[in-house]
Order: structure tokens, then C-alpha cells, then sequence
């Protein structure tokens, strides 16, 4: 994969692990302010999502891991770091 292939598919699965994260974070917030007399079905919901939404978190992790190992041989430690420090 050519290096700009690279950048663009870290930048993608950047975007969208940025995603997943807001969504499990949202769900866990919204189970976190339901009291003890909510519907179960509610809670349920709102576990199973959050839970569905921590993996693919972590199946974008490594995705973003390869990526980054891919660009890190590609352009070396010095210019990746560089890079990163641009899209972080």
C-alpha cells in the first residue's frame, strides 16, 4: 500500500474509532442516570450497545495499529512522529 494510502486509512480509522468512542461513551452515560426503577429492557439496550460499541473500539485500535506500524516502517520513527503530531 503506497504511503499516502497509508495516511488516508489511519486518518479514516481515526475518524471513526472518534465515533464509536462518542457512542459507547453516550450509552454508558445514559445507563450511569438510570435509577434502579428503569425498565430492564432499557438497561439492556443500553449495555448491549455500549458493549457492541467497546469492540469495535478495540477492532479500530488494531486496525490503527497496523496502519501505524505499516507508516512507521514506510516513513521511519522521526517523520511518523511528526505526522501524528500534525493529526493529533
Amino acid at each position: 500500500m503506497a504511503t499516502q494510502d497509508l495516511i488516508e486509512q489511519r486518518a479514516k480509522w481515526g475518524r471513526l474509532l472518534g465515533f464509536a468512542r462518542a457512542a459507547r461513551d453516550e450509552s454508558l452515560d445514559k445507563l450511569s442516570q438510570l435509577d434502579d426503577r428503569a425498565d430492564l429492557e432499557v438497561r439492556q439496550r443500553y449495555r448491549t450497545h455500549a458493549a457492541e460499541m467497546s469492540t469495535i473500539v478495540l477492532a479500530l485500535y488494531k486496525d490503527l495499529e497496523i496502519v501505524s506500524t505499516a507508516l512507521i516502517q514506510e516513513l521511519g520513527p522521526e517523520e511518523f512522529a511528526k505526522l501524528d503530531a500534525t493529526e493529533g
